[in-house]
C-alpha cells in the first residue's frame, strides 16, 4: 500500500496514454489499426513496469534533508539549504517542492535538478519573513523520474 502511495504520475504518462487511447478511437473507424492500437497498450504498459521497476527496486534511492537558522531575522534575507543525495543507480530528474510557512505566502515554490548516481548536492534559497511569529515548514517532497519518465 506504501508503494501506491508513493507514486504520482507525470505528464508524459498522461501524453502516452492519450495517444495511445486516440489510436484506439480511430481503430474504431479503421478495424486495420486495432491490433496495432493493441500492440502499442502493450508496450506503453510495459514501459510504465519497467520504469517503476526501476525507481523502486531499492528501499531508500534518495536521501534529503532541510536545514535553516535557529530563529530567522525579520525583514532578512535568510538562507535555507535543501541537501538530497542520490543513492541509486539511476540518473534522476527531480522536482523537489518545499512547503514553505503559510506566513510566505508563495504557493508556487518548487526547485528542479538532475542528480547522477551516486551524486550529492546542496540546493539553497532565501526567504525573508516580514511578519512575526512561528514558521512551521511542511514536508519536503522530492518527485523523482528516470529516464523514461513515466
Amino acid at each position: 500500500m506504501q508503494l501506491i502511495r508513493n507514486i504520482y504520475l507525470p505528464d508524459r504518462f498522461f501524453q502516452l496514454f492519450g495517444a495511445v487511447i486516440a489510436l484506439f478511437v480511430l481503430a474504431h473507424f479503421l478495424p486495420f489499426l486495432f491490433p496495432v492500437a493493441q500492440a502499442i497498450f502493450v508496450l506503453a504498459m510495459g514501459f510504465v513496469v519497467f520504469d517503476s521497476l526501476l525507481l523502486f527496486r531499492k528501499k531508500v534511492p534518495l536521501e534529503g534533508k532541510r536545514t535553516l537558522p535557529q530563529r530567522l531575522s525579520l525583514g532578512d534575507e535568510n538562507q535555507v539549504r535543501i541537501w538530497l543525495r542520490n543513492r541509486s543507480s539511476l540518473h534522476l530528474s527531480m522536482t523537489i517542492i518545499d512547503e514553505l510557512p503559510y506566513q510566505l505566502q508563495k504557493r508556487d515554490f518548487e526547485l528542479n535538478l538532475l542528480l547522477s548516481p551516486d551524486e550529492q548536492r546542496v540546493l539553497s534559497y532565501t526567504i525573508r519573513p516580514t511578519v512575526r511569529g512561528e514558521y512551521a515548514y511542511g514536508s519536503l517532497n522530492v518527485y523523482a523520474t528516470s529516464v523514461l519518465g513515466l
